[in-house]
């Protein structure tokens, strides 16, 4: 049993709600749902993400009968291996065809081209096709667009995204 700290908790929470109510003023701001999360380590952003990929419903305007969390390190790994997710659809199809995507730790997997342009891929399907996507990072936009400036199509993708700040400056 994992027990978290009353600061624990009531970090986490706060990332939560800040997370959420960004959600709730976006739809009024436009249709789509794209936000990149950022934070320093033990913000509260990973813990935020994946108490919201368990929800079916995020309010009134987005419901989603699939999500898929996964770490930036782990679907790097995949793509590389081709390994495929059910033995029938590969990671990056899972990807794109989850209601809701959660991509954790993006900036931690050591980018190469090659991954780089299967992120492009899957964040440019998912943007074309307003499926919510969020996305955690460590990183402050600037520090996170300077990070991928070798692969300008995934700036343009970047850019879509709703930036949330969470616990200060990453």
């Amino acid at each position: 049993i994992f027990i978290l700290a009353s600061t624990e908790v009531t970090r986490v929470f706060r990332s939560f709600d800040k997370l959420i109510n960004a959600v709730k003023n976006d739809k009024n701001e436009k249709p789509d749902c794209f936000f990149i999360i950022s934070g320093k380590e033990k913000s509260g952003k990973s813990s935020a993400l994946s108490v919201l990929a368990k929800y079916s419903k995020i309010n009134d305007f987005y419901t989603f009968n699939s999500s898929y969390y996964i770490s930036s390190i782990d679907l790097r790994q995949y793509v590389n291996s081709k390994v495929n997710y059910d033995g029938t659809v590969s990671y990056v199809d899972r990807c794109i065809l989850a209601d809701c995507l959660f991509i954790d730790e993006l900036g931690d997997e050591g980018a190469s081209d090659f991954f780089m342009e299967k992120l492009t891929y899957i964040l440019r399907n998912r943007i074309a096709h307003k499926k919510p996507t969020f996305i955690a990072t460590e990183m402050e936009l600037g520090k996170l667009k300077d990070f991928y400036k070798r692969f300008p199509p995934l700036i343009k993708n970047i850019d879509k995204f709703k930036f949330v700040q969470i616990g200060g400056k990453a």
